[in-house]
C-alpha cells in the first residue's frame, strides 16, 4: 500500500513496520506537514560544510527555526517580572536529575498573569499546530551567568514532538551534534527575545546544549552570555504504540 494511503488509514504499527521509521516521525508528518514558519537563515552556522549533505541542511531549517525579536522589551520585562517572584527564592543549584544543567533554577507554570498569558498561548499558536496535545504547564529555566546545558536529547518519556524555547535577558549559542556523527554539528545563536522551535529531525536526532562562556562562539565571534531566562512550551510524548 503507498505510505500516504496508510497514514490516512492511521494503522501506524503497520507503517512503523514497513517503512521503517519511528512513531515521532510519522506523527510530524501529520501534524507539520503544512507548516509554513520561515526561520532566520543568519542565525546559524554549520560546521565543516563536507560533512552536510544539501539534504541534511535542509531538514534541519526545516526543522530546527529561530524567530527573532518574537517579542518586544515590554513583554519581555512583563515576563522576567513575573517569573522572578518565585525564583528569587530559590538557589541556583547543580544537581540535575538527568545531569544536564549546571548552575540553575527552575519552575513549572501553568497560570499567568493576563497579558503574559497572551504571549504563552501566542508561543503555543506558533509553534504547535491547532489540534496539537500541548502540556499546560510551562517550563521557565534560569541560567546564571557561569552555568551551561550539557549535550543532551530530550527525553521521549517527558517531551513529545516539539519544543518552543523564548530566550530572555541574554543571547546564547545552542549547539546541535548528529547523534549518529559526531562531526556533523550546526550552531544557533539564540538571541534576547527571540524563539527557538525544536522539531523532528532536529528534536530526535541531534544533541542540544548551551555552551559555556569561555566556549561560546558563532561562526568565530565571542557571544558572551549574561543570565538567561528561557520560556518553554512543549507538547506531550505520544501514547500511540511504539515500534
Amino acid at each position: 500500500m503507498h505510505f500516504f494511503r496508510l497514514v490516512a488509514t492511521r494503522n501506524h504499527a503497520n507503517i512503523c513496520a514497513i517503512f521503517r521509521i519511528s512513531w515521532p516521525y510519522l506523527k510530524l508528518i501529520n501534524i507539520r506537514k503544512n507548516c509554513t514558519l520561515k526561520s532566520s537563515a543568519s542565525n546559524f552556522y554549520f560546521h565543516d560544510l563536507l560533512q552536510w549533505t544539501d539534504e541534511y541542511q535542509s531538514n534541519i531549517r526545516d526543522n530546527l527555526l529561530f524567530l527573532p525579536n518574537f517579542i518586544n522589551e515590554h513583554e519581555e520585562q512583563l515576563l522576567i517580572d513575573e517569573v522572578q517572584r518565585r525564583l528569587k527564592t530559590m538557589r541556583y543549584e547543580n544537581a540535575h536529575w538527568d545531569d544536564a544543567i549546571v548552575n540553575y533554577r527552575e519552575i513549572e507554570k501553568s497560570t499567568w498573569e493576563n497579558e503574559n498569558a497572551k504571549i504563552i498561548e501566542k508561543i503555543r499558536r506558533t509553534a504547535f499546530t491547532a489540534d496539537a496535545d500541548h502540556q499546560e504547564r510551562v517550563h521557565v529555566l534560569d541560567l546564571e551567568k557561569t552555568g551551561w546545558i550539557k549535550p543532551h536529547v530530550d527525553s521521549i518519556r517527558y517531551c513529545g514532538d516539539v519544543v518552543a524555547g523564548l530566550c530572555l535577558l541574554s543571547d546564547a549559542v545552542m549547539r546541535f551534534r548528529n547523534v549518529k556523527n559526531s562531526n556533523q554539528i550546526v550552531d544557533l545563536l539564540v538571541e534576547r527575545r527571540g524563539l527557538y522551535i525544536m522539531r523532528g529531525f532536529a528534536r530526535y536526532e541531534f544533541t542540544h546544549e548551551i555552551l559555556k562562556n569561555d566556549e561560546s562562539l558563532f561562526a568565530g565571534r565571542s557571544v558572551l552570555r549574561d543570565r538567561r531566562i528561557s520560556i518553554i512550551c512543549r507538547t506531550y510524548p505520544s501514547l500511540a504504540v511504539k515500534c
